[in-house]
């Protein structure tokens, strides 16, 4: 892509989140610098916006320009000094060079391919869900954020006021916002949460992938600027609070719908105690017993058990004597008759009727009878199965039905009433005799042993001429 942007919008963000005068890193991807024939990742530390823009219009290309959101070390203004270069390794921003966190960022997108831009309906759900998640956060009394439409989908940017090491308390928040509301192909990006994480530079170009009617390349921006009011430490705390009971409590209302267990039920009809009763961030449902089934010593929530969120049902003690013990073991101990076999159903009608009768199994497989074939067709088949290696009736089939296509096409040769065999006639009549294959099949028509000839003058009067004979095949005559 080209390297334009609206220096207005870039301005704008400059001042809702960065300030006038903090540090700050610009980096550019892939990008080349005029007059510079490399592409690479281009980087500056900043203090004045000016010179920011002023360096932004040496970019002659870049696949996306991004800036650090949090307060950075101003000793790094030393790296490079209100002007872009070409990075070298190491000397871009880490977790270690951020003094403070200013900024919660909630990335809504739609969930696509990499490298490639969002359509207007996948925007559009991104957007929808954007709305959704900001009206949440402002019904539990949360400032507005800032807005801003990031090119692909939307930023929902918080001010907060806390340490670099957070005690892990925005990841916290980002992964107890994305349970409640990723779905319908959108997600929030739990991935933002690390001190040195840069975000795009609103005013830039979002442009992954090639620039397509349907997956244009579009400007970033900031949609809504309210009055900088910051999110307490307090609230955020609250709010990861209120989604972790929440969960647990969707996870518990699940297995009551889906039909799971009810160990509840179990543990109250054998009078089992139950020390503490408690439902992980997971939702898996855990009851710390005080006292082990299998040795009553082993007590104080040394035994537990547990329902996971697929259905599962578990078992567990932390001594040795009990390793090997499951759910089903503690289930026997309470209920023994689970051991034995299920009783077998009676297939029968309902009532006083009889049992139903099932059909009779079929009779045995019998080899077909070759000996009714003559004794080469009895070689033939039985060399074939063998080579073969399956059963003879497999080789008999399709040779009997080939032997029925033969001898239903049977051939005659009917000859003219009165026809009596000229010298050329015998002549060629005994040179056929001595070629076996033609004499075998064809039969002798003009010897006095030739079977096959019919005469027959009457049904015969009108039969064409074939040289003084007619031949048919079957009934169909030529």
């Amino acid at each position: 892509m080209s390297a334009s942007f609206d220096e207005t919008e870039v301005r704008k963000a400059l001042a809702q989140i960065i300030g006038l005068t903090a540090v700050f890193e610009l980096r550019a991807l892939d990008a080349k610098l005029s007059g510079d024939y490399r592409t690479g990742t281009v980087s500056g530390y900043f203090n004045n916006p000016d010179d920011c823009i002023a360096e932004l219009g040496k970019l002659v290309s870049a696949k996306g320009i991004y800036f650090t959101l949090n307060t950075v070390n101003p000793a790094l203004l030393a790296r490079r000094v209100n002007r872009l270069a070409y990075a070298e390794k190491n000397t871009t921003t880490n977790d270690q060079h951020i003094l403070s966190r200013r900024c919660l960022l909630l990335d809504v997108d739609f969930d696509r391919p990499a490298g490639i831009s969002a359509s207007a309906a996948e925007k559009e759900a991104a957007h929808q869900k954007a709305i959704e998640i900001h009206d949440y956060l402002k019904a539990r009394g949360w400032p507005l954020p800032i807005v801003a439409d990031s090119g692909n989908g939307y930023h929902l940017v918080y001010h907060v006021n806390l340490p670099s090491n957070d005690g892990k308390l925005l990841e916290q928040v980002l992964a107890a916002l994305a349970d409640r509301f990723d779905g319908d192909g959108v997600k929030i990006d739990k991935s933002v949460f690390n001190p040195a994480r840069i975000a795009r530079l609103y005013g830039t170009l979002a442009a992954k992938g090639d620039n397509t009617e349907e997956r244009p390349h579009r400007p970033s921006k900031i949609l809504k600027t309210p009055v900088r009011v910051v999110v307490t430490a307090e609230q955020l705390h609250a709010l990861v609070d209120e989604l972790q009971r929440e969960k647990p409590a969707q996870a518990e209302q699940l297995a009551s719908r889906n039909g799971m267990f009810d160990v509840d039920g179990l543990l109250s009809r054998h009078a089992v105690k139950v020390k503490e009763r408690s439902t992980e961030p997971d939702g898996t449902i855990k009851w710390l017993l005080k006292e082990c089934p299998f040795n009553r010593d082993h007590v104080d929530g040394e035994a537990a058990l547990f329902l996971y969120p697929d259905g599962r049902l578990g078992f567990h003690c932390f001594h040795n004597s009990c390793t090997g013990k499951h759910w089903k073991d503690f289930r026997w101990h309470f209920e023994p008759e689970r051991r034995t076999t299920p009783p077998r159903v009676d297939l029968q009608s309902p009532g006083d009727s009889a049992p139903v009768e099932l059909p009779a199994p079929p009779a045995p497989y019998v080899s077909p009878p070759l000996v009714l074939l003559p004794s080469q067709l009895q070689e033939y088949i039985h060399a074939a199965a063998k080579s073969l290696n399956m059963d003879v009736a497999y080789i008999l089939l399709p040779l009997l039905s080939a032997l029925g296509s033969a001898i239903g096409n049977s051939r005659s040769i009917l000859l003219k009433p009165g026809f009596h065999p000229t010298a050329g006639d015998l002549d060629r009549h005994h040179r056929a005799k001595r070629q076996p294959e033609i004499s075998s099949v064809r039969g002798c028509l003009l010897c006095s042993d030739g079977t096959r000839a019919r005469i027959d003058a009457a049904e015969q009067a009108n039969a064409g001429r074939v040289h003084g004979r007619t031949r048919t095949i079957g009934r169909q005559e030529w």
